[in-house]
This record gives structure tokens, C-alpha cells and sequence, in this order.
């Protein structure tokens, strides 16, 4: 045999190989479907029937019902390459039904066919449709469920952590160069909400959204929005207050955030606004007995975005004229005017930086979460100030930190405590740091008036 026909051989042997493989598999699936069709058609006859092929998992059977009408049935098992579960029914469509089989018919057929049940498909996961990749990555990792809950917790605190993390950055910009707690972020994270909205309803509308739109639109309305109330804010509210030895800029920022608040209720009304969903179900990644460990989406872009910002955030404090000038009046307002610094410029920025950071965290809000209220960034406000505080106001690295602490005791709390006490351990967690760790992880050393 001539050496240039060899590989081609080995090529077709290989094919006939997994072709009758595939053949030996489809046999059971097919038989399922059919059991599937007989359940739901009585009396049904089959027709034609084709298999999933080589690398598909969904049947397909022609039918004549009982009143000798011709139809259809689609019966999707499984995907991967996990032999044990390739007959979990994943999805059942047919021209005789309104739409797909819902979850609920879906496990009754299991359980009255025998079939084998994943986690995934019935306790509120995934349709399986992205599994093909993620499970190449791990075909064979089977975790106890007790792993599983937690891993599928810590997974669930990441997106919380991040959105605290995001809004601690504008607490930490804004206490490290005037000394003080700015509470109206939670309001400029609500413009940031409110802003992405408005900018996805027009997509909408346009017929143009998707995730070049956030990108290219959302992304940047938010972040303009609330860079701009944050600058508005300072120029209005906060100026002639820096140098105020009492609490005034506290009180002025909560007369802040309140204007904001009753603003948008006027405006928008006290309903939820409830953009359309961007991204599909979470993939299954892991899988146990009873529960499947799943990764939405969102959250890659979710981190990817918030590390973006930190770096960002890194980068111009320490390698920028501003980041020099921020630094300068950090540590002593009146020695940068003498060298030349624009304080109240430097300021203005800073605040505007501060209302960008909370504004990218309210815009992940809406388009992760897809919910925005006038009332949406109190609770969200003060949680971030937990995080500043707890992993030490006045460092950029520390508001990360301690939005991973916040993030997790929330995800960790309601998985294992009663979920109602949540909000009073995040904020006993504030009390303790403050009375026994005042400076945080990584926080400076601070006055006691502070």
C-alpha cells in the first residue's frame, strides 16, 4: 500500500469506528424518545426516526397521532461525554404542544420512564446548551453535593463581591484625598442603574441589542453618567464643605443621596424597570448526585470588567500626573497648592472617578440582575462602605479585599444561616472593625474623628 494512502485509511477506520459507536448509543435514545412519544401520544404510530449523529444528542420522530394527523416529536438528551448520562432528557418539543415540555412534566417522565435525572436539568440550572465546552474541561469530576453547595456559594458571592468591590473604590478615592465619607455613592450607583436602562430600551427599540450594544453603548453611558454626577455633585454639594471641621460633608451627602432617590422616584415612579435579559442559563460545570455546579454567563464579564477597573484605578494612581497630584493632596491639601496643584480640580476628579466606579457597578446590576429602583442604592451603598471599611479605607487594594469579605459572608450567610439575619451580620461585621480593626486589612492610620 502506497505511505500516502495510510493516513487516509487510518482517517475512514477511525470514522467507521466512532460511527458505530455512535450507532451503538443512539440505539437507547431512540427507544427513550419513543417511550417519550407514547406517554405523551397514546395510541401514536412512528413513522420515521432520526437519530442524533455522530456528535448530536437530540432525536427526532415523525408521527400520526390517533386521529391519523401527521406530526412531529424532538426528544434532546444529554450532551458530553459522560456515558452514564446520556439518556437524562434534557428538553421534549413537539407540534402537538404549546412550546417545549416545561421542568416539571420533564421529571415526571423521567421518573415514570426509569430515566436517569442530573442536578442540572431539573433544580434550576442550565438547558445544557453551552456544556459542551465546560465539560471538555472537566468530563469526569464528580463532586459531593456538600462540595458542590459550597463551591456553587462561593461561586454566587463572585458577582456580589465585585459589585461591592467596584462601589468601596469610589468610597476609598474620595476618604483618601478629603478625609471624608462620600454616602451619595449609593445614588450615583443608581444614575449608573438608571443611565444603562435607558441606553438598552433604545437598543431595544432599535432592534440592536446584544453585546456589542453593551460595549460599545451601555458600558460607556454608565460610566459618562455617573462621572458626571459625581463631578455635579462635588461642584455643588461638597465644595466649599472640604475644609468644614465638622460633620457637615456627611450630612450633605446623605441630603445628596436623598435627592437622588426621591428624583428618580418622581421620575421614574416607584416600579422596577426590567430590561431584556442579555445572556442565556448558567452551564453546568460540575456535577454530583443531586446538585450541578453552574457558572452564569455574565460573571466572566462581571470579573473581567471589575479587575479592568482596579487596574485602571492602579495604574493612574501611580503612574499618572493625576495619580501624583491625587497623592500630593491626600497628603497634605494645603503644601500642593504652594508647589502649583489645582486642589479643587484635583478634587472634582476624583469625584468624578469615584462616580464612574459606582456607576459601572450599577450598570452590571441591570444588565446581570436586569432590575433598576429609585431605592436601589442604599442598602447597596452602605454594604460598600462595609467593604472600605473592612479591608481599609484609603487603599484602592483594600476596597477589592474587603469587597470579597462583604461578597462572601452575604453568599455564605444565606447558604448556611437564616437567610434573614444576612443584612445584620454584614453590618455587625462594620461594628466589629470599626470598634476592634478601625484601619482595616489594608487600611491607613486614621484620626479618632474620622
Amino acid at each position: 500500500m502506497p505511505a500516502v494512502c495510510r493516513p487516509v485509511l487510518v482517517v475512514v477506520l477511525a470514522a467507521l469506528v466512532l460511527a458505530g459507536c455512535a450507532a451503538v448509543s443512539d440505539g437507547p435514545r431512540l427507544e427513550a424518545c419513543r417511550a417519550v412519544l407514547a406517554l405523551l401520544e397514546p395510541g401514536s404510530q412512528v413513522t420515521a426516526a432520526e437519530p442524533p449523529g455522530l456528535f448530536g444528542a437530540t432525536v427526532r420522530l415523525s408521527y400520526r397521532d390517533a386521529q391519523g394527523e401527521d406530526l412531529a416529536l424532538a426528544c434532546t438528551f444529554r450532551s458530553g461525554a459522560r456515558q452514564d448520562l446520556a439518556l437524562v432528557l434534557m428538553a421534549v418539543e413537539g407540534e402537538a404542544f404549546d412550546g417545549p415540555v416545561d421542568r416539571a412534566r420533564l421529571l415526571w417522565l423521567s421518573l415514570a420512564l426509569g430515566l436517569p435525572r442530573d442536578g442540572s436539568a431539573f433544580a434550576g440550572g442550565g438547558d445544557g446548551g453551552g456544556e459542551g465546552f465546560l465539560q471538555a474541561l472537566a468530563p469526569d469530576i464528580a463532586l459531593p453535593d456538600r462540595v458542590l453547595y459550597l463551591l456553587a456559594q462561593v461561586n454566587n458571592g463572585i458577582v456580589t463581591a465585585c459589585l461591592y468591590g467596584l462601589l468601596a473604590m469610589g468610597f476609598t478615592l474620595v476618604y483618601a484625598i478629603t478625609g471624608r465619607i462620600n454616602l451619595a455613592l449609593g445614588g450615583l450607583y443608581t444614575v449608573g442603574a438608571f443611565a444603562a436602562g435607558a441606553v438598552i430600551a433604545g437598543l431595544v427599540m432599535g432592534g440592536a441589542w446584544g453585546v456589542a450594544g453593551l460595549i460599545v453603548l451601555v458600558l460607556p453611558a454608565a460610566l459618562v453618567w455617573g462621572a458626571l454626577a459625581g463631578w455635579c455633585l462635588e461642584r455643588t454639594a461638597f465644595r466649599r464643605l472640604h475644609d468644614a471641621g465638622t460633620q457637615a460633608p456627611l450630612i450633605a451627602s446623605i441630603g445628596a443621596a436623598l435627592v437622588f432617590s426621591e428624583g428618580f422616584r418622581v421620575l421614574t415612579g416607584a416600579r422596577d424597570l426590567w430590561p431584556p435579559p442579555l445572556f442565556g442559563d448558567p452551564y453546568a460545570v460540575m456535577e454530583g448526585v443531586d446538585l450541578a455546579l453552574h457558572v452564569s454567563q455574565a460573571q466572566p464579564l462581571v470579573a473581567a470588567l471589575t479587575l479592568a477597573v482596579y487596574l485602571g484605578l492602579w495604574r493612574l494612581l501611580t503612574a499618572t500626573r493625576l495619580g501624583r497630584a491625587q497623592r500630593a493632596c491626600a497628603d497634605d491639601a494645603a503644601m500642593a497648592r504652594l508647589v502649583g496643584i489645582d486642589v479643587g480640580r484635583t478634587i472634582g476628579v476624583t469625584f468624578a472617578l469615584a462616580g464612574a466606579c459606582a456607576g459601572v457597578a450599577g450598570m452590571l446590576v441591570t444588565v446581570v440582575y436586569g432590575g433598576a429602583n429609585f431605592f436601589m442604592g442604599w442598602a447597596v451603598g452602605v454594604k460598600a462602605l462595609t467593604a472600605a471599611v473592612v479591608g481599609g479605607i484609603g487603599s484602592v487594594p483594600g476596597a477589592m479585599l474587603g469587597g470579597l469579605v462583604v461578597g462572601m459572608t452575604e453568599a455564605l450567610w444565606t447558604a448556611y444561616m437564616p437567610g434573614e439575619w444576612r443584612d445584620v451580620a454584614v453590618f455587625a461585621l462594620l461594628i466589629v472593625f470599626l470598634v476592634l480593626k478601625p484601619r482595616g486589612f489594608l487600611g491607613i492610620a486614621r484620626q479618632q474623628r474620622d
